[in-house]
């Protein structure tokens, strides 16, 4: 229950705000009206005159005699206490325009401790009915608390005029242009990979992106050598949710990565001695290193948004990464509207000002193993059409030589068969604010782990690692 003392002074806040706007007119009025919603107020005559002085503002200058006839057009000026109500207001401890914000932070205050308790009522409710699963209810549960956040940060902006962006604009530019100076190359995090940082400008707050691929083709060994180089490197914080692989697994992956020894040898336990000590040296350094994982099979976007803003309350966190979609859960009928909504909920959900940058792996449908040279494309995202649109940037995952058929047709070629299984493409099928095109990289397949291509490597024509029909 909300304190007698916070619902008090919430009131007199709605009074005074009101009064100040009826009494001072459309300048007092412009420095609140987008600081509060008519669901802060707390009374049905309050809601009644803030509705109204709002309708004014359209049309005319606020002010008494406007309000008062807008009141009684819509005939409920009787049902507040008449003109009587209106001059209270104006004539009870009225507020200068410039004690409106002490006003607005006290009617803030009281409404969301109003929100929390209906909250509290909402999921009482629930749990008494006995509808839902223990499952259900959580899930519930997290979008109810996820509402009320939103609803609580009443900092983060929504509205911006062209003089805002324009403002912005010029601001990033410059601020690109000082990191320049420094030597840094791009406007986002470093991810590790030159050829990955040139396509996407960095790993850039506010964006999603989509990394895509078939099974067994590395895009979760991928993620994590950049989750590792962002954390290193930059010292920020990493959160990780694995649906798929265990918290065990996604850490001795990520210290074999680190130790760069031979990922079989370690697999099956039978390392060099010298191997034994740089990966008692890399699993010191992992230990130490800014990452969190959550291990969650069957993971909503609720209880993603939920984790995220844990994270972010306690840390600085420059990169999230989902693995993968096609393991998570959501509503829908079907696989296209599941994970289409799925998708809608995490771009949503990297939008707002501030959010690091989200990192959203996927699986490729078998239509990619169908073409005779296996490259994957944006219509390969299997039941999840709604991703490459959500995205702000998709890379497709390509080992050419992965397939056998592959090899062997290469190899009866041009004998290439060596540089093809070290052959990578991550295809950009789509960046925002790029040119979408191919990036080489390199697979060693001894250490289990991606690298940039040689510079020589890159400059090969693409179609030299292809296979080609027999004539």
């Amino acid at each position: 229950m909300m304190s007698n003392m916070v619902e008090q002074q919430g009131q007199e806040a709605e009074r005074a705000l009101l009064g100040c706007a009826l009494q001072y007119g459309s300048d007092a009025w412009h420095q609140v009206c987008d600081k509060v919603t008519r669901d802060d107020f707390s009374t049905e005559a309050h809601r009644t005159v803030y509705d109204a002085i709002d309708a004014v503002d359209m049309e005319e200058e606020v002010g008494v005699i406007p309000v008062l006839r807008r009141l009684e057009a819509d005939g409920t000026l009787s049902d507040i206490g008449g003109r009587q109500y209106i001059t209270q207001l104006i004539g009870r401890d009225l507020v200068l325009p410039c004690g409106l914000m002490a006003e607005v932070n006290t009617l803030h205050l009281a409404a969301n401790t109003r929100q929390v308790g209906s909250t509290v009522e909402s999921m009482r409710s629930e749990v008494d009915s006995g509808d839902y699963s223990p499952q259900e209810m959580a899930g519930r549960f997290a979008e109810m608390a996820i509402k009320l956040d939103t609803g609580i940060h009443r900092d983060r902006k929504e509205s911006f005029s062209s003089a805002d962006m324009a403002r912005g604009v010029l601001e990033e530019y410059r601020a690109m242009v000082a990191l320049r100076a420094t030597g840094r190359k791009y406007a986002g995090l470093d991810c590790g990979f030159d050829s990955i940082n040139d396509k996407l400008n960095g790993l850039r707050p506010e964006e999603m992106t989509i990394l895509a691929a078939r099974p067994s083709i590395g895009k979760t060994t991928l993620a994590l050598q950049i989750a590792s180089h962002v954390a290193i490197s930059t010292g920020k914080h990493v959160g990780i949710w694995s649906c798929e692989m265990s918290s065990d697994q996604v850490g001795r992956r990520i210290v074999q990565m680190m130790s760069q020894v031979d990922g079989d040898r370690f697999n099956k336990g039978y390392l060099s001695q010298q191997e034994e000590a740089a990966m008692e040296l890399g699993n010191a350094a992992f230990s130490k290193l800014p990452i969190t994982t959550y291990e969650m099979p069957g993971l909503t976007v609720p209880q993603f948004i939920a984790k995220a803003e844990q994270l972010r309350s306690r840390y600085d966190v420059g990169l999230m990464i989902v693995d993968h979609v096609h393991r998570m859960n959501g509503p829908g009928d079907g696989g296209y509207e599941r994970y289409g909504k799925i998708s809608q909920g995490l771009r949503d959900y990297s939008l707002p000002t501030g959010t690091p940058h989200l990192l959203v792996l996927a699986q490729l449908s078998r239509k990619a193993e169908d073409r005779v040279d296996k490259r994957p494309q944006l219509a390969d995202l299997r039941d999840a059409g709604q991703l490459e649109q959500d995205a702000v940037n998709a890379i497709l995952l390509h080992r050419p030589g992965f397939y056998s058929e592959m090899r062997q047709q290469v190899k009866e070629n041009n004998d290439a068969s060596d540089a093809l299984l070290s052959h990578v493409e991550a295809l950009c099928a789509k960046t925002r604010f790029g040119t979408p095109g191919d990036i080489r990289l390199s697979w060693d397949s001894t250490r289990a782990l991606f690298q940039d291509a040689p510079t020589t490597y890159r400059e090969e024509p693409a179609d030299a690692f292809q296979s080609h029909p027999n004539n």
